[in-house]
């Protein structure tokens, strides 16, 4: 279990910030709104085991992902939302790689097709990454988790920039955040977004509600 860091409140009896309320957990991890939710609908999935990056995690943490993935699209999603995941896999404490968070996460956004597209594209002009056919299951297979990384995953295809030739905070939300309309508003410790983390959370409990 990690007691440390960016995420020990989140695995405390009673989180005391929003952004580490548990919404969902599987087997061997917690999934969280992210802290600087550009667009609604932002997920992280957190492994309770340490380690730097989710490639370092076992193979029970990366098969219980697709299921994880699913019951988190399954309950916020809308007509023509689809999934985009993706990961900045630094190798070491304190590297720009890791944004200032030494443990695994992976993101998961649920938008509509037109942003993700729009996501998507921005993503590969910004990686010099090779282009693979993958499910969810299978993202890390390809993976060297001796080696610092950037992938990012859509409807079967994956992205991987490895090694990374570019060690940059943030790498992918200052993408995302183009993609969004508000480019200087990635760097999540300046731009929380805290109405996007309120909204997210609100809906996904009814949603749940709902569907139980």
């Amino acid at each position: 279990m990690t007691t440390e860091g960016r995420f020990s409140d989140a695995f405390s009896d009673f989180p005391s910030k929003i952004e580490n309320e548990v919404i969902a957990h599987g087997e061997h991890a917690i999934v969280l709104p992210t802290l600087g939710m550009i667009v609604p609908n932002w997920f992280l999935i957190i492994p309770q085991a340490h380690s730097i990056n989710f490639a370092q995690q076992s193979s029970e943490v990366h098969k219980e992902l697709p299921a994880i993935v699913s019951s988190i699209f399954d309950l916020v999603s809308k007509p023509g939302d689809e999934v985009l995941i993706f990961e900045h896999g630094a190798l070491r404490v304190g590297s720009n790689i890791g944004c200032g968070v030494d443990h695994a996460h992976l993101h998961v956004i649920v938008a509509n097709s037109k942003f993700i597209s729009k996501a998507w594209g921005g993503i590969e002009s910004e990686m010099g990454a090779r282009q693979s056919a993958c499910n969810v299951v299978d993202m890390y297979s390809s993976i060297n988790n001796s080696e610092p990384y950037y992938f990012a995953w859509r409807a079967g295809r994956m992205l991987l920039e490895q090694p990374a030739t570019k060690e940059i905070s943030q790498r992918l939300r200052r993408v995302i955040a183009f993609a969004a309309g508000v480019p200087d508003e990635w760097n999540y410790r300046d731009h929380p977004f805290y109405n996007n983390i309120a909204s997210t959370i609100a809906n996904f409990h009814i949603r749940k509600r709902l569907a139980a």
